[in-house]
């Protein structure tokens, strides 16, 4: 036999012994990787990659798990313990002068201001506004200037709602002449506690309709998946509006009655997906 031979010889037979060890290796790792691939995900053993048996559905049941999302709701109702007056003072006859229309409602303000922050009860005092402005007239159809117009608003919040109706008689009798509002809130500590309840409650309709809707589809809640938390609203309660209603008095004039109503709405909207599961 010459050499060439022999060396063809030599090659094949070592082709054919590499085949045979492929072959060994794939039985040897691929078989024991998929056993180990089902326990560890399902626990059902030995199951074709490509099987459509009713164990590979149950682990695809398992491995991805059942849920039912539902939406809990709730309101709660809040007694204020904040009043907000929205007050301006502006000037009663224009002036030809807009220094001068200035110069008299700011130093009227500060005056006024300075009285009612020394008022019991009164936690703060924000400016809302100052406003300087040329009104004019039209006389045989031809505009004419009559002089400026300066106001100056601010908002008065309050701590003590028995004082407030005292606070805005003693506001108008100190030269305010403007009263856009009265409105009631919350201070942020008590608005944190009601926030805090109505989320409790608005979890608490959502698990009871999650248990009605489990024991009418006769499943079984296992775990919760999933909460998202919408943004608790407020609605405010603005018992009544006076849109720049002029005020006219010599004297102090009677408290304004206070009346909260229901009090401040905080609603809570809260979804929450449970896993569910055959009883």
């Amino acid at each position: 036999m010459s050499s060439e031979a022999k060396a063809l010889i030599i090659v094949l037979a070592l082709a054919i012994a590499a085949l045979a060890l492929a072959n060994l290796s794939t039985k040897i790792v691929q078989q024991p990787f998929r056993e180990q691939q089902v326990r560890t995900m399902g626990g059902f053993g030995t199951v074709e990659a490509f099987s459509t048996s009713r164990e590979q559905q149950n682990f695809m049941m398992n491995f991805y798990g059942k849920t039912l999302a539902v939406t809990g709701f709730a309101t709660v109702y809040a007694e204020p313990d904040r009043a907000y007056l929205q007050l301006a003072i502006e000037t009663d006859e224009p002036y030809k002068n807009a220094i001068e229309a200035y110069g008299e409602v700011i130093l009227k303000a500060q005056k006024i201001i300075n009285e009612l922050k020394n008022e019991e009860g009164v936690v703060s005092i924000r400016t809302e506004h100052a406003n300087l402005h040329p009104i004019f007239d039209y006389v045989g159809g031809e505009r004419v200037f009559k002089g400026y117009i300066a106001s100056y608003a601010f908002q008065v919040e309050i701590s003590d709602l028995s004082k407030a109706g005292e606070i805005a008689s003693k506001a108008v009798a100190l030269g305010v002449n403007k009263l856009y509002g009265l409105s009631f809130g919350l201070s942020e500590e008590r608005m944190k506690n009601v926030e805090k309840e109505a989320i409790g409650k608005a979890v608490d309709d959502a698990k009871a309709k999650a248990e009605e809707l489990a024991e009418s589809l006769e499943v079984k809640i296992i775990g919760v998946r999933n909460i998202v938390l919408e943004t608790p609203t407020t609605t405010p309660y603005y018992p009544a509006k006076y849109y720049g209603v002029p005020l006219v008095v010599a004297e102090i004039p009677p408290p304004i009655p206070i009346e909260t109503g229901k009090g401040i709405a905080i609603s809570a909207t809260v979804t929450v997906v449970y896993e569910i599961g055959e009883e």
